[in-house]
């Protein structure tokens, strides 16, 4: 959710949250979900994201705090291409040899 200032991505399934202010960071590279002073805008936008879920019938259920994701480590870890992979990624990335 955005607006001409900030953006608000949720990802609900992990419950992580980011915010970025468009105007002073327009490639987004700050998260500033963190930041007690951008609480409000946090709490409007997701405001307006829960008002866009109802209108939409989606019933995800935002999280209502963010937490910081888990970090993964594939080092070492046999990787499998998914079944939207192009058969070109597959030879380079999944082949035998690698």
């Amino acid at each position: 959710m955005r607006d001409e200032r900030w953006k608000l991505i949720c990802y609900p399934k992990i419950s992580h949250m980011q915010l970025f202010d468009l105007q002073n960071d327009p490639d987004e590279k700050t998260n500033l979900i963190e930041k007690p002073d951008c609480a409000p805008h946090v709490q409007r936008l997701l405001a307006l994201m829960r008002q866009w879920q109802a209108k939409v019938g989606d019933k995800l259920e935002l999280p209502a705090e963010s937490k910081t994701p888990e970090k993964v480590d594939l080092t070492g870890q046999k990787r499998e291409p998914d079944q939207w992979q192009p058969d070109w990624i597959r030879k380079k990335y999944f082949s035998e040899s690698q």
